[in-house]
């Protein structure tokens, strides 16, 4: 089954749906942990720049290797049916 415009704006829709519950929820985490006497995380970590990089850096990797592995195999995939 091809997808076309049809599903379109359905997919647009999920996508900003997600974006807004997932900056809620960062929030609600946020507040919850610097309200808390022994967060799990002190949020002063979070003051030291080269920690924020460092751990962006290794979420932009892992993101970048996820994918890697997923169009990997569908390339695999695609490419040994045509034998």
């Amino acid at each position: 089954m091809r997808s076309g415009a049809a599903d379109r704006p359905a997919r647009v829709t999920c996508l900003a749906a997600s974006a807004i519950l997932f900056r809620d929820l960062r929030g609600a985490i946020a507040v919850t942990q610097g309200r808390s006497r022994v967060p799990l995380i002190p949020l002063a970590v979070f003051k030291r720049r080269s920690l924020v990089t460092a751990n962006a850096i290794t979420a932009l990797i892992g993101a970048v290797m996820t994918a890697t592995l997923f169009f990997l195999s569908v390339y695999q995939q695609c490419s040994s049916a045509g034998r």
